[in-house]
């Protein structure tokens, strides 16, 4: 048995796995974008390794070799992934879309508690900027660019008075 080998064996793999672990979570997350994922890779990277380990023969290569191995399983997860027509959760989206449900319910809720005269009573005291846009966005349908173009101000500015509008309403029929 090759002496580098032999100093292999000495390395306890708990070791080794506390000294590349942020190495190969860096290279599995690059590749996956995904935690659970990432996760799931680097127990595989491992697994292999651990198998493997009889085959290094020099132990200052083992960063590279560990980076190979969590390269080549992250590829090979993504591509079983897209094989079976899994679609890999991207946890940001999938955030952004429970949160624009929860604010959608949220305004439902909000809208049913009162009354449409008192909403078209609280309209009516608005801002006359605010009120315009409101009435344009809301009753008329029209769009935050089509408004802006209408009254020769930017969408930005579409958008803030819009805000604005909303926010008073909301106060207001909260007061009432």
């Amino acid at each position: 048995m090759p002496t580098s080998s032999l100093h292999l064996e000495l390395l306890d793999f708990t070791t080794i796995y506390q000294m590349f672990y942020k190495r190969v979570y860096t290279i599995a997350f690059k590749i996956s974008r995904d935690v659970h994922l990432t996760e799931d890779i680097i127990q595989e990277t491992f697994i292999k390794a651990y198998k493997k380990l009889d085959s290094v023969l020099d132990p200052n290569k083992m960063g590279p070799w560990l980076s190979s191995i969590a390269s080549h399983t992250a590829i090979d997860f993504m591509r079983k992934g897209k094989r079976a027509n899994e679609t890999l959760t991207d946890y940001n989206a999938y955030n952004q879309t429970e949160n624009n449900w929860c604010v959608t319910c949220y305004q439902k809720k909000e809208t049913e508690r009162f009354s449409e005269q008192e909403i078209i009573a609280e309209v009516r005291n608005l801002k006359p900027q605010e009120r315009h846009i409101f009435i344009m966005k809301y009753d008329e349908g029209m769009k935050e660019e089509e408004i802006a173009c209408k009254l020769h101000i930017s969408r930005a500015a579409v958008k803030s008075r819009l805000y604005r509008a909303r926010q008073n309403l909301k106060t207001e029929l909260m007061k009432n």
